[in-house]
C-alpha cells in the first residue's frame, strides 16, 4: 500500500502498480487530470489517468511484462487502457496534437518530448496538473489556485482551445456546474464568441453533455450565464431570448422564464437531498421552447401561447432528444401543471414537454 497521499487521498494499490511497471521500464508516468483535481479538493475520484513518457507499444510492453493486462482502447492517440485488480486505468504517451480539422479530435497526434509539453494542450487549468508519489505536484498553469479561487479557465489562448474542440465549451459550463466553480471572465466571453462552432459537433455529443449539465440540477444557471452557448446547443431556445410574454402572470420573458423554472426543479430536487430526476429536467429545460411560435394578443393586449404544448414536439423538439430517450416520457407542463404523456421515436419525436 502507498504511504503517500495528495491532500490526504491516497492512490489505488492497482493505480501503484502501474506505475511501478512503467517506471521499471525505464519510462517515466504520472497522474494527470481528474484524479489530481478531486484529489485535491478532497473529493473522492473513481477513475485514474496517467501519461507516461513512452510510445502507447512500449507502455503496452511495460506492463504485460508486469503480468497486466492491456487493452489497447485509443491507440491512434497515443492510449491504452491497463486492467489492474478489476481496475480501469488509463495510461498516455506524453502528445503534441496536430490541426483540428473537424473541430473535436487531432488529425495527427505527436509524441512529446516532455510532461510539460503534454499539460500545455490540455483544456482546462484544474485538469492540467500532474503528480507522482515522489515528484509532487507539477501545476505549471495555477491550476490549485483556480480551485482556491473556485474558477474554470482555459490553458492558454481559450479560444485556440475552443477552435480546437468546440464540446470543450459545454464541458466548462458542466464543470461549473458540477463544481459550483464560476467560468473565468476571458474563457466566458470566448465561450459567447466561439459558441457557432457547436454547429459542426454532432447533436448526440451535445446531448450527452447537456444531460451533463442537467444532471447538476444547475442548468438554469447555465441558461443564465451562458446564453449564447445554451442557444448554440439547442437552438430552438433562442427565439425565446427576450420575448415579451405580455401576461401579469409572467414576469420574465420566455427565455428567462424557462431558467428559472429548470432551476427551481433542480433546487426542489438538490434541497431534498435526490439526484435531479432526468425527465424532469429536459421537461423543464424545454417545455415552452414553442411559445413564440404560439404567440398571440387579444383585444386587452395580453399575450397568449395557445397550442404550445402541441406544437414543440412537433417543430421544436430536437433530433438529438428523439436519439437520447426512445422510451416513453412522462413530463409534467411546469406552467399549466397538465400532465402529458407521449412516446419518442428516431424520427419522429412526439415529447409534450
Amino acid at each position: 500500500m502507498c504511504n503517500v497521499s495528495l491532500n490526504g487521498t491516497q492512490p489505488t494499490d492497482a493505480s501503484i502498480r502501474v506505475l511501478r511497471a512503467l517506471e521499471a521500464a525505464g519510462l517515466e508516468a504520472w497522474y494527470v487530470g481528474g484524479w489530481v483535481r478531486d484529489a485535491l479538493m478532497g473529493r473522492p475520484s473513481h477513475d485514474v489517468d496517467m501519461c507516461c513518457s513512452g510510445l502507447w507499444q512500449e507502455s503496452k510492453e511495460a506492463l504485460e511484462a508486469a503480468d497486466i493486462a492491456v487493452v489497447e482502447s485509443g491507440i491512434k492517440f497515443g492510449g491504452i487502457t491497463a486492467i489492474c485488480d478489476d481496475e480501469r486505468i488509463e495510461v498516455t504517451t506524453y502528445r503534441l496534437d496536430g490541426f483540428y480539422t473537424d473541430g473535436r479530435h487531432p488529425q495527427s497526434v505527436e509524441r512529446a518530448a516532455s510532461l510539460e509539453d503534454d499539460l500545455a494542450r490540455r483544456d482546462f487549468t484544474v485538469n492540467a496538473m500532474a503528480w507522482h508519489p515522489e515528484r509532487g505536484l507539477v501545476d505549471r498553469y495555477d491550476g490549485q489556485g483556480d480551485l482556491d479561487r473556485k474558477l474554470i479557465r482555459a490553458v492558454g489562448d481559450p479560444k485556440r482551445r475552443f477552435n480546437e474542440d468546440a464540446l470543450r465549451m459545454l464541458r466548462a459550463v458542466r464543470f461549473a456546474c458540477r463544481l459550483d466553480f464560476m467560468i473565468e471572465p476571458k474563457t466566458k466571453q470566448a465561450l459567447a464568441e466561439c459558441a457557432p462552432l457547436l454547429d459542426a459537433v454532432a447533436r448526440e455529443r451535445v446531448g450527452i453533455e447537456l444531460e451533463g449539465i442537467l444532471s447538476t440540477g444547475h442548468g438554469g444557471d447555465a441558461m443564465l450565464r451562458y446564453p449564447e452557448l445554451i442557444c448554440a446547443a439547442v437552438p430552438e431556445l433562442a427565439a425565446g431570448r427576450g420575448f415579451d410574454q405580455r401576461s401579469v402572470y409572467h414576469a420574465f420573458n420566455v427565455y428567462e422564464h424557462i431558467a428559472r423554472v429548470l432551476t427551481v426543479a433542480g433546487e426542489l430536487a438538490l434541497c431534498d437531498g435526490f439526484t435531479p430526476s432526468m425527465s424532469l429536467m429536459w421537461a423543464a429545460f424545454l417545455h415552452d421552447v414553442s411559445k413564440p411560435d404560439c404567440f398571440t394578443v387579444d383585444h386587452a393586449g395580453s399575450g397568449h401561447f395557445y397550442g404550445h404544448p402541441e406544437l414543440g414536439p412537433r417543430r421544436r423538439a430536437p433530433s438529438w432528444i428523439a436519439w437520447r430517450f426512445r422510451t416513453t416520457w412522462s413530463a409534467t407542463c411546469a406552467c399549466s401543471l397538465s400532465t402529458t404523456t407521449s412516446r419518442c421515436a428516431p424520427s419522429a419525436p412526439a415529447c409534450s414537454i
